[in-house]
């Protein structure tokens, strides 16, 4: 890039450029990172008693990877822990009522990340399943709970599958 004479910049080439361990690394940068990172666990995190470092589990599991719960209609082990983690989360909450909870459902659209072999951390569980915020402000889509007869949760669970599967038929160019 070149820097015109009105202060905005022109390109004058582009290429990808692979992330590895060969590029080395721009140490103003990664100190503007660190303190970002540093301004999450305190303005954020803290308000939990996290840290995005603190481990919280070794995995010795192989999970699905992203690419997987996109494309296989089955039923997932990472999409098993979090809806595991759904009913934790209901079960454990001050409003929790006593009824049971029978169904979880996690949307594999909205899952971001997998999990690796090896130590989960709090960054890896929030990079995995951050997405929406509820009316608290906190990260994360609310819980809701509905009633639904089998006939319903069947007909959800058929509409999805054909949805997924025309979505993936498009994509490959056969419909």
């Amino acid at each position: 890039m070149t820097q015109k004479q009105d202060g905005r910049w022109e390109l004058t080439s582009y290429a990808l450029i692979p992330v590895s361990e060969k590029i080395k690394p721009d140490q103003a940068t990664q100190e503007q990172i660190d303190a970002l990172m540093d301004t999450v666990d305190k303005n954020y995190l803290a308000d939990f008693g996290y840290t995005r470092e603190e481990v919280l589990a070794e995995n010795d599991v192989e999970f699905n990877s992203l690419e997987e719960m996109g494309t296989k209609h089955e039923e997932l082990n990472l999409g098993d822990i979090m809806s595991d983690a759904y009913i934790y989360a209901v079960e454990n909450s001050e409003y929790y009522d006593g009824d049971p909870v029978d169904v979880a459902v996690v949307p594999s659209g909205t899952v971001r990340d997998t999990y690796t072999k090896g130590d989960i951390t709090v960054e890896d569980v929030f990079n995995s399943f951050s997405l929406g915020i509820g009316k608290d402000g906190v990260a994360g889509y609310p819980l809701i709970s509905a009633y639904l007869t089998g006939k319903e949760l069947k007909l959800a669970a058929e509409v999805d599958a054909s949805y997924r599967w025309r979505r993936n038929c498009q994509c490959a160019g056969i419909l």
